[in-house]
């Protein structure tokens, strides 16, 4: 059987629309459950709008169902009412509600109440959010729009009210929904037939080591842009197979690449090969060779189909494929280039992307290509034009993009990395060591439905998003310490807008980027007085010391060099006339945020409160997955450096300490004896299911 993906692009509209109806199924338990609160809506507007929606049938020529609005897809959706409908869409609604809902057991409804829980046990209250909720029903004819609302909105609404089934939200619940019945859908497009016995889900993983490519990073912009660039391919993907070609929904993302649920095509081997041959091409040719122009090649895998869908970790259990590009795009690079290789990105020669001869001396003098040079500059283009704006518009000059700022006043920094092993909660073993009924001698372990499993991941990485956020100002401060110097004679030097300099202060740098004829200083000004000679109360706040900096400044012929990367010497550019220095008082945080995934975090803080994020990241996991301790430890380790070596080597030692913590190398621990008598007190910790284990702790200290 051959497929063509021009048949589903045809049937673009009236799938997603019905996705929609998907995603909203379980609309009548949100608004049941705000209406409880008291909340001020009137639900009419939601179903006026809904029924507003024809959706047209893409099966026209071979069922007989007609077109149907959306409110009454999702009225008829429910598995009671669907199974009986002549219209394909509702039956197969129906099925894929079961599917995602084989989390519900039969329990008493004595424990009810209107309080969220996380999958490891840590409640908090809903908030009210029907405002999003309308928000979302009236974007509907815009995707991305209606997705981010309805998340807000689902988010604060339960699956299932009854403790302990408290912790799936209505948003994971739809969301699974809508990935199952997209699947299938696609499927009957493709294969312009309805087959609704042994229905199976499989996963199409795209992957890369996202940590080793971030890692040869000479510089923090480098490592921003280039993380920019793998998230911009990361989502022309995501577009391409949910929106461009609607045939899966992605289901997990993190720094190592997304997986996206498809259907099991009839016919198809273990492999999945009709689906490789229908896909891989356009994965490839969609990002990959635009984004990041053939510098990274992913891998694509394609698990084996489940009639569940819970084939994700077999697709994260994977080793992470080597860092190569595409090889027809090296041969284009290489093509009579005779000179060194680019010291950023590794696989093109130094200079290569312009054809102007300036231009392309500009890079070479870095030793990069000017690929690398472009993406350098775009990410301090983005940073300085953000700097310009009001304050209430100000978003990424809010928190630094300079490893110079983030050092503390004696120069020096730390990288906090952070990890969660989640394999045997991704496949679903540790769910099953949880109770939805517990009432001795009465015992049954959860369920490790889709749903579930993704409530998993998105609550860690939830939680990395909010530790430096929880960070109390005290113990990270934010600071207001940037300079911007205006030289009288600067048009005299060829410098490169949004360049990186070294202005040469003694015996000491300060480092400047240059925007416009003004030069922004990027660098911690306590750290640069107190190697001025500073006395200690001159540089004990950043007011104090800024203003000695600036009075070191002023009216003083100063000389800049362009920083030409590590290995290499500065060149010197000539002597500044600095006629002007003036504060700036844009607020901003000294932390760079480098990964913040559902397994994995790392940030660079500053060396002296290195220790009071550690012990945020610590009091914040006892107080929200203390619960499971013993089931999802938390590995935690610092890398300390000196703010001139190589960012590269600092992000090397973090890998490995991720590496020594890794899952691949698991070892069997055996139960020693088992107590069924009392114990003394603080010998062991009681189980859940009510006797007690005695084993070595299984997780690192």
């Amino acid at each position: 059987m051959t497929y063509d993906l021009t048949s589903l692009a045809d049937k673009r509209d009236a799938l997603l629309l019905t996705e929609v109806a998907a995603f909203l199924h379980d609309l009548q338990k949100f608004i049941g459950q705000w209406k409880s609160l008291r909340a001020q809506f009137n639900p009419s507007e939601i179903s006026s709008v809904l029924d507003s929606f024809e959706i047209q049938e893409p099966l026209n020529s071979l069922t007989s169902a007609e077109s149907v609005s959306l409110k009454q897809l999702i009225e008829q959706s429910k598995p009671s009412k669907a199974k009986h409908s002549s219209d394909w869409r509702i039956r197969l609604l129906g099925i894929c509600h079961g599917v995602a809902h084989i989390d519900k057991p039969e329990i008493e409804e004595k424990n009810s109440s209107l309080i969220a829980a996380s999958v490891f046990g840590f409640e908090t209250s809903l908030h009210e959010s029907s405002s999003e909720l309308f928000k979302a029903v009236n974007n509907i004819n815009q995707r991305h729009i209606f997705l981010k609302e309805l998340e807000q909105a689902f988010n604060n609404a339960l699956a299932d009210t009854r403790r302990p089934l408290n912790e799936v939200s209505l948003w994971e619940w739809g969301a699974a929904t809508a990935a199952f019945w997209k699947a299938i859908a696609a499927r009957y497009v493709l294969e312009n037939k309805v087959t609704e016995d042994n229905l199976k889900w499989r996963i199409i993983s795209i992957s890369f080591d996202g940590l080793g490519f971030l890692e040869r990073s000479l510089t923090i912009s480098d490592l921003l842009s280039r993380q920019r660039s793998l998230q911009a391919s990361l989502n022309c993907v995501r577009i391409l197979l949910e929106e461009t070609y609607p045939l899966g929904n992605e289901v997990y993302q993190d720094e190592n690449g997304s997986a996206f649920l498809v259907s099991e095509l009839e016919g198809d081997d273990i492999e999945g090969s009709r689906w490789r041959n229908l896909l891989e091409n356009q994965i490839l040719n969609t990002g990959w060779k635009s984004e990041l122009d053939g510098e990274l090649k992913p891998r694509i895998h394609i698990t084996e189909a489940h009639k569940e869908g819970i084939v994700l970790h077999k697709a994260l259990e994977l080793p992470l494929p080597p860092i190569i590009p595409f090889k027809d795009c090296s041969n284009r690079w290489w093509q009579g280039e005779v000179t060194d290789i680019c010291t950023v990105c590794g696989v093109r020669p130094q200079g290569w992307g312009m054809s102007n001869k300036e231009q392309k001396c500009e890079a070479r003098s870095r030793n990069i290509c000017h690929v690398c040079l472009e993406r350098r500059g775009r990410r301090a283009k983005a940073w300085s034009e953000d700097l310009h704006k009001k304050d209430s518009e100000k978003i990424s000059s809010r928190n630094t993009i300079w490893i110079d700022e983030v050092a503390d006043e004696n120069g020096r920094l730390a990288l906090v990395i952070g990890q969660f092993n989640l394999n045997d909660w991704l496949n679903g073993d540790m769910i099953k060591t949880l109770f939805a009924v517990c009432n001795p001698p009465n015992f049954k372990s959860k369920e490790p439905s889709f749903a579930r499993i993704q409530r998993v991941w998105k609550t860690t990485y939830q939680f990395w998003q909010e530790v430096l956020t929880d960070m109390p100002d005290a113990k990270l401060p934010k600071v207001k310490n940037r300079l911007i110097i205006k030289p009288s004679n600067l048009t005299q030097f060829k410098l490169q807008r949004y360049g990186n300099y070294d202005l040469v202060l003694g015996m000491t740098k300060l480092s400047v980027l240059h925007d416009n004829g003004n030069l922004i200083t990027t660098d911690n000004l306590r750290y640069t007085a107190k190697q001025l000679g500073a006395k200690s109360e001159e540089y004990a706040s950043d007011e104090t010391a800024t203003e000695f900096v600036r009075s070191r400044l002023l009216n003083q012929q100063v000389p800049i060099e362009d920083s030409t990367g590590y290995g290499s010497p500065s060149k010197l550019q000539g002597k500044l006339n600095i006629s002007n220095v003036m504060f700036d008082v844009t607020e901003y945080s000294r932390v760079i945020s480098i990964l913040a995934e559902p397994r994995t975090f790392m940030a660079l803080v500053p060396a002296e409160n290195s220790l009071d994020v550690i012990k945020t990241i610590q009091t914040k996991y006892d107080r929200e997955m203390g619960k499971v301790r013993n089931r999802l430890p938390l590995h935690l380790g610092v890398v300390y450096f000196n703010r001139r070596i190589p960012l590269r080597a600092a992000l090397d030692a973090g890998q490995k300490m991720l590496n020594y913590n890794s899952p691949t190398g698991k070892q069997l621990w055996h139960v020693q004896s088992i107590y069924t008598g009392q114990l003394p007190m603080g010998a062991m910790r009681k189980c859940e299911i009510g006797f007690y284990i005695s084993i070595t702790r299984a997780y690192s200290q």
